[in-house]
C-alpha cells in the first residue's frame, strides 16, 4: 500500500504541474520540483502499470512545457518586431536607392 500512496502522490504532483503550466505559473513549477523529487524517492514499487501511468503524466507535461516555450519564443519575436518597427524601417525610392526612415523619437516640430 505504501507504493500505491507514493504513486498517487507522484501522479497528483504531475497533475498540479500540468495545471501550473497551463496557467503559466512558472513560480509554482519551481516549488513543485521538490515535491516531485520527494514523490519519486518515496516510490519503491516499479511495476509496469505504475511506470506507464507516470510516463503518461510526465509526457503530457513535457508536451505542454514545449508548447509554452514555443509560445514564449513567438511572443518574444513579436515584441522584437514591434520594437524594431517603432524605431523605423528601410524603404527604397523609385530609383532603387535605399531610404532609411526613422521615427522622430516622439518630438514635435513647432512652427510659428
Amino acid at each position: 500500500m505504501q507504493s500505491e500512496t507514493a504513486t498517487e502522490e507522484l501522479v497528483a504532483v504531475l497533475r498540479s504541474e500540468r495545471e501550473a503550466i497551463r496557467r503559466a505559473d512558472f513560480g509554482a513549477l519551481a516549488t513543485l520540483v521538490e515535491q516531485k523529487r520527494k514523490a519519486i524517492s518515496d516510490l519503491d514499487a516499479k511495476g509496469a502499470e505504475v511506470l506507464r501511468r507516470i510516463g503518461q503524466e510526465a509526457a503530457a507535461n513535457e508536451h505542454l512545457l514545449m508548447a509554452a516555450m514555443h509560445g514564449i519564443r513567438a511572443a518574444q519575436g513579436r515584441l522584437e518586431a514591434a520594437l524594431s518597427a517603432a524605431r523605423g524601417f528601410d524603404a527604397y525610392d523609385s530609383g532603387g536607392n535605399k531610404q532609411v526612415i526613422r521615427s522622430g523619437g516622439g518630438r514635435f516640430e513647432r512652427r510659428a
